[in-house]
């Protein structure tokens, strides 16, 4: 059994970037959304592996994405009038959908 390779993008709320994390030799990606980021990985990845490391054919490859946020929790439950309770927000919804 081969190597187990793996490209990892991780969100940087700073930069607001996608970088990589990988085992891949030579494979560094940075991009603003994560569908990009993808695109890149599977393109330089194929051609890293063959031209670095000698791996050739169908190889497959571990994509995690990960990324933190930071939420602002209300108290529960809210004063009568604010905001809507879970089923008011799913009628809502489903009346969108």
């Amino acid at each position: 059994m081969g190597e187990d390779f793996y490209v990892k993008a991780i969100w940087d709320p700073e930069a607001e970037v996608w970088f990589s994390d990988s085992n891949i030799v030579g494979l560094v990606i940075q991009t603003a959304t994560l569908t990009e980021f993808e695109v890149l990985a599977r393109h330089f990845a194929a051609e890293l592996l063959a031209e670095n490391m000698n791996v050739i054919g169908d190889t497959l490859i571990r994509f995690e994405a990960a990324a933190h946020f930071t939420v602002a929790a209300l108290p529960f439950p809210l004063p009568a009038g604010e905001g809507l309770s879970a089923r008011e927000r799913s009628d809502r919804s489903c009346a969108k959908g």
